[in-house]
């Protein structure tokens, strides 16, 4: 306590310090004296005053030092509520801003909870129909698998056995590969269907189970043709006349096939060999999409022919007509090119097309979906050759049919006919009528307008023959065939109530007797 300097404290040293001198004085009297008991009763005097003071000393001092420890104390503690204050006005402020940015921080992780467990409910729904889905796939390519295995090892010997009964007809060669290059077509084949490729589909030449494409090419021509069939028996008409934007009088699967093929296997790696109820609704689109028809009837007024001829000049003369009704059904054909541009092929895929479209696989084609069969021999044509044309078979035939009108052996009508029909056994060979090139080589349309499987020759000079109702064409577009050449073989393809050649002249389009050039 030396550091607290009071008044009263001074004072009681004062005391103190008198106090001892006066002891100090009166100890030598007290002495001398022998007083004993003045002596001790001054002491007590004065160290009651001692202790007085000392005690009011200590009061003063221990209140002062209170004071003093308590004045400390309370500006220590204005001190550190001061701080304290400001610190917590801080943080105050500090977490005011924290709670903002926490409460949007937290708003924002909130919605990125929500769109998180959105996108995971999608995504397990997505998983688990892609789950299904590829199960159902691994079912089915298994199954698949096992079935293929079974039937690859039967395909790849047809497929050798067809290449090398290809190499043995010498006929072959005028599609311009040679026996070789078809031995390497029947191999490309081979692979492609391994590949899941266009080239697959010329397995399908052997039918060994499941839709094939001849079959389904057939059900969906058929649905087809019943349209004009049904125009024709609801249409009453004398002449029937059937118009082509291309020569080809029905569906031109030669052109459609070919982009289905690309279009299927490229775009999904599907097999093209047999055909499923969604590959079949493919060709009957495409079917629509690049074949249409239209029709209409005119009305000739021609003079009617008059059984009695009675010169009667008292009568008026009366001129009496005769209507002749033509109905004229018109095919127009789609364009390729326009086509696959709706499609969106790529690049990769036109090429695949423009290869597999190449006249070397034109065979190929007609075999794997209609009726082409092997020809190029040379025969010798029943009778003289005495005019511009010869008759189109070796064999001599009976026409069962003449050129003009006749009672239609469908609806019992009289009708047109623009050719004659010779009757003849199925398989006959047929002979083109004098050299030319082939203009049409329908072995894939087994309706053809009504023609069936049919060729026509262009001769030169606006001359053409056609030969309908065949059971197979042996022959491509673009071919020279010459004098005696077969090129088709008798049938009864198309509105045919027999096996016989229907067989046409044509002067730029205009049908004309056949028996005038032959």
């Amino acid at each position: 306590m030396r550091y607290i300097k009071t008044r009263e404290m001074y004072e009681a040293v004062k005391i103190v310090d008198r106090s001892a001198i006066l002891a100090q004085k009166i100890r030598p009297k007290v002495a001398g004296r022998q007083d004993e008991e003045a002596s001790a009763d001054y002491m007590v005097e004065a160290s009651d005053q001692v202790l007085t003071a000392g005690g009011t000393a200590l009061k003063k001092m221990s209140h002062v030092a209170a004071f003093r420890g308590k004045k400390h104390l309370i500006g220590i503690r204005i001190k550190e509520r001061t701080a304290s204050q400001k610190k917590d006005e801080k943080w105050v402020r500090t977490s005011a801003t924290t709670g903002r940015d926490e409460i949007r921080t937290g708003k924002n992780r909130s919605l990125r909870i929500e769109h998180a467990e959105q996108r995971v409910g999608e995504e397990r729904a997505r998983g688990t129909a892609m789950a299904k889905k590829a199960y159902s796939a691994h079912k089915k390519a298994a199954h698949d698998g096992k079935v293929t295995a079974a039937r690859f090892k039967a395909r790849i010997l047809k497929m050798f056995r067809h290449a090398l009964a290809t190499i043995n007809r010498q006929n072959v060669m005028i599609v311009g590969g040679g026996a070789l290059a078809m031995f390497l077509v029947a191999v490309i084949s081979m692979v492609g269907m391994i590949a899941s490729s266009p080239f697959g589909l010329f397995f399908s030449i052997e039918e060994d189970g499941g839709a094939s494409i001849r079959s389904v090419i057939s059900e969906l021509s058929s649905e087809f043709y019943q349209q004009i069939q049904d125009i024709q028996r609801s249409t009453p008409y004398d002449i029937l006349e059937m118009e082509s934007d291309n020569g080809m009088y029905g569906v031109q699967w030669d052109d459609i096939l070919p982009v289905w093929a690309v279009y299927r296997s490229a775009g999904s790696g599907k097999d093209v060999v047999e055909v499923g109820e969604d590959s079949k609704e493919q060709l009957r689109k495409m079917m629509k999409d690049l074949t249409s028809f239209s029709y209409e009837v005119t009305v000739t007024e021609i003079p009617a022919e008059k059984e009695d001829e009675e010169d009667d000049e008292d009568n008026e003369e009366a001129v009496e007509v005769q209507e002749i009704r033509t109905l004229t059904i018109r095919v127009r054909h789609g364009n390729i090119d326009r086509y696959t541009d709706q499609l969106g092929f790529t690049d990769k895929q036109i090429r695949l097309l423009n290869e597999i479209r190449s006249e070397r696989y034109s065979p190929f084609w007609a075999k794997t979906v209609g009726a082409y069969s092997a020809g190029g021999q040379i025969l010798t044509p029943y009778g003289a050759e005495s005019g511009i044309l010869t008759w189109p078979m070796a064999i001599h035939g009976s026409i069962t049919s003449g050129f003009g009108y006749r009672t239609d052996p469908f609806t019992g009508e009289q009708k047109f006919h623009g050719g004659i029909d010779i009757g003849a056994v199925q398989g006959t060979p047929i002979l083109a009528s004098a050299d030319g090139t082939i203009a049409v080589a329908n072995g894939t349309d087994p309706w053809g307008g009504g023609y069936g499987y049919y060729v026509m020759v262009s001769h030169g000079n606006g001359l053409e023959t056609l030969y309908g109702h065949c059971s197979a064409v042996c022959v491509i577009s673009g071919q020279s065939v010459q004098r005696g050449e077969v090129i088709a073989y008798v049938g009864s393809t198309g509105n045919s109530t027999g096996n016989h050649l229907h067989f046409e002249i044509r002067i730029s389009g205009e049908k004309i007797d056949p028996s005038m050039l032959m």
